[in-house]
C-alpha cells in the first residue's frame, strides 16, 4: 500500500516536472518567434534537450544568500511554496482504474472526499512560503513585498 503510493508519487511528480520544463521551452520558443529571433536551438535537434541542459546548469550554480539573512528560513521558504503546490496535485484523479498484475490500482494518489477544499487550502498556504522568504531576508522592502502576497 505504501509502496504503491510512493510509486504513484514519483511517477506523477516526475511527469509533472518534465511537463513544466517543456512548457517553459515552448514559452521561450514562442517568445523568440514573437520577437523575431530564433530562441533556444543549440541543444540537440532544434533545442529539444534545452530543459535538461538548464537543469544541469542550475544544479551546478552557486547558491547565493544575501548578507544578514536567516539561512535556514531563506532556504526553507521556496521549498514550502513548491512542496505545497506539488502536494495539491495528490487529489487530482488522472483516470479511473488500471489492472496491474491482477490488482486494481486507482490513478489518483489520495482519494479524499473533500478534494476541492484540500486544493484550495494548500493553495492558500503556499503564500506563506513567499511571506517567509521576505521575512527571512531581514530586509524591510522584501518583507513588504512578502506581505503583499
Amino acid at each position: 500500500m505504501i509502496l504503491e503510493a510512493l510509486i504513484k508519487i514519483i511517477v506523477v511528480v516526475g511527469i509533472m516536472l518534465l511537463m513544466i520544463a517543456y512548457m517553459i521551452l515552448a514559452e521561450r520558443k514562442i517568445a523568440g518567434w514573437i520577437q523575431d529571433r530564433i530562441g533556444p536551438n543549440r541543444a540537440f535537434w532544434r533545442g529539444i534537450l534545452q530543459p535538461i541542459c538548464d537543469a544541469v546548469k542550475m544544479l551546478f550554480k552557486e547558491d547565493y544568500n544575501p548578507g544578514g539573512v536567516s539561512k535556514v528560513l531563506f532556504t526553507l521558504a521556496p521549498a514550502i511554496a513548491l512542496g505545497l503546490g506539488i502536494a495539491a496535485i495528490a487529489v487530482v484523479p488522472f483516470a479511473g482504474q488500471v489492472r496491474v498484475a491482477g490488482r486494481l490500482i486507482d490513478l489518483q494518489i489520495a482519494s479524499v472526499d473533500i478534494g476541492i477544499l484540500y486544493i484550495l487550502a494548500l493553495s492558500g498556504l503556499g503564500t506563506y512560503g513567499v511571506l517567509l522568504g521576505g521575512w527571512a531576508s531581514y530586509n524591510k522592502y522584501s518583507f513588504l513585498g512578502g506581505l503583499r502576497v
